[in-house]
């Protein structure tokens, strides 16, 4: 999107805190450690790139197109106990792929309000390269593994469909399942602009209901 399409202010103000906090960043960028590929590809990530950003943005009131959506949540029943089968599409911004190539773990939230909201249940999956092996991970919390892949192409491919770990609780009630980044799980330089709202760091989708195993 070209962002003179975007309604903002005519002369935004930058101010002072996010002044500081772009500082703040910037200072921790700087003291990471020369071992790790995507420390180095941090503290590329200048100041003045940043500052320069916070000054565009920070007068905008737009709201992005949703970048990701569920098309439909259906709960199954394995030998693992119950899950919700998850058909989705996820759009990831160029600046959230260039991250995960360069080492930097991308973590989504998926939500589950179940028995009139009376159950919520939060499941991470975290998406991460590994530059020495090679190879991107799909990761679900530890009780539920892993997949690896030799191309990024095929980590995206694979989160077409996603199988979401259910309590029996929530199988038994019915309810919705949404999903969102989660900014607060970046490192330091990447996540004041992500708090702040900047488009490309927003990647949430609505949630979507699913029937109780009883009503199937």
């Amino acid at each position: 999107m070209d962002s003179s399409s975007l309604p903002c202010a005519s002369a935004p103000e930058l101010r002072p805190e996010l002044v500081q906090a772009s500082s703040v960043a910037a200072s921790a960028s700087a003291a990471a450690d020369d071992r790790f590929p995507h420390q180095r590809w941090l503290r590329g990530r200048s100041a003045a790139a940043l500052l320069t950003g916070l000054i565009v943005l920070a007068g905008c009131d737009a709201r992005p197109e949703a970048q990701a959506s569920i098309s439909s949540a259906r709960l199954q029943r394995s030998a693992a106990g119950p899950h919700l089968e998850v058909q989705q599409r996820l759009d990831f911004s160029p600046r959230m792929l260039d991250a995960l190539s360069n080492g930097i773990g991308l973590r989504i939230d998926y939500t589950v309000r179940a028995c009139g909201g009376r159950t919520t249940e939060i499941t991470p999956l975290w998406l991460r390269y590994f530059p020495l092996a090679g190879e991107f991970e799909l990761r679900w919390p530890e009780a539920y593994g892993s997949r690896r892949f030799a191309r990024r192409s095929g980590l995206l491919a694979a989160l077409d469909q996603v199988r979401l770990p259910l309590s029996d609780a929530a199988a038994a009630c019915g309810g919705e399942v949404g999903l969102a980044l989660v900014a607060s799980s970046l490192p330091a330089p990447l996540r004041f602009p992500a708090l702040i709202g900047l488009q490309d760091w927003r990647l949430d989708a609505a949630p979507v209901a699913f029937v109780a195993m009883e009503q199937q």
